[in-house]
């Protein structure tokens, strides 16, 4: 896994005769014109995103609804927080609006937000 002098004249193309395994939350190009030198698997999965095994090619994964990731390279996501709702591939959780309120984590969106009832601050 490396690709050494390279002064941005080459590009690289993905084939069925190499694959790269790359460590989880990373991965390697499969096409483009990467400069510089590089070893192993230089791109890590973006905020949002993970990969909780190791892998070839790009295969990072976005966040399901009800979790949030805010890190790169990331191995999993995180639950989002009770009050809070997540949408698929969101880095951070977003707090249910004023006069609503959500005891569970994992709320998937804005719509799972509960009305406050009559007569009590929430």
């Amino acid at each position: 896994n490396a690709f050494t002098s390279n002064r941005g004249l080459s590009t690289i193309r993905y084939t069925n005769l190499v694959e790269w395994i790359c460590e989880p939350g990373q991965y390697a190009p499969r096409t483009g014109s990467p400069t510089g030198d590089w070893t192993g698997c230089p791109l890590a999965c973006s905020p949002g995103t993970y990969a909780q095994s190791a892998a070839t090619g790009t295969v990072c994964i976005t966040c399901p609804a009800g979790t949030y990731q805010r890190a790169s390279g990331a191995t999993a996501c995180s639950p989002c927080l009770a009050g809070h709702y997540c949408s698929a591939g969101t880095l951070f959780p977003f707090p249910c609006p004023a006069g609503t309120f959500g005891n569970a984590t994992d709320l998937q969106g804005i719509g799972e937000c509960v009305e406050c009832s009559a007569g009590h601050y929430c």
